[in-house]
């Protein structure tokens, strides 16, 4: 069984990563560094937090996966917004929940890669029909 399934920005997962760096920042704040320890860990925070965003939520970037095709035997494609396939397998630790699915995939010779997958990112029957199909293989 072979299902092909297409991801859109996650405005939920936006703001997922928007209220963890606020957290993140404020604990910065309160910690008893000097103010340039503060500035430049704070910099630090911000670059990976719009790294993040623009690959994982915004799908921006040219390894963001925009789409992907399940198949047989727990083998998946990856399709990056660069145009790049990636084969490998879906490993067993994946996350399926009501509102996240969070996709642990194995590449040969390529270590693993994650695939975050929110409520929000596809429409409510193909989001429905991806965790029914990740729960039973």
């Amino acid at each position: 069984m072979q299902s092909h399934y297409t991801l859109s920005p996650s405005l939920a997962l936006t703001w997922l990563l928007l209220m963890l760096y606020s957290l993140l920042l404020l604990t910065l704040v309160c910690l008893p560094w000097s103010v340039w320890l503060r500035v430049g860990g704070g910099a630090l925070a911000f670059a990976a937090f719009a790294y993040v965003i623009a690959r994982y939520a915004r799908l921006r970037l040219g390894r963001s996966v925009l789409a992907f095709r399940m198949e047989r035997d727990n083998g998946i494609t990856l399709i990056h917004r660069n145009g790049l396939h990636a084969t490998g397998l879906i490993s067993e630790y994946s996350l399926v929940t009501p509102l996240l699915v969070l996709l642990h995939v194995s590449h040969e010779g390529a270590g693993m890669r994650s695939v975050v997958v929110m409520r929000d990112s596809m429409n409510v029957e193909s989001f429905r029909r991806l965790r029914v199909q990740l729960r039973w293989a």
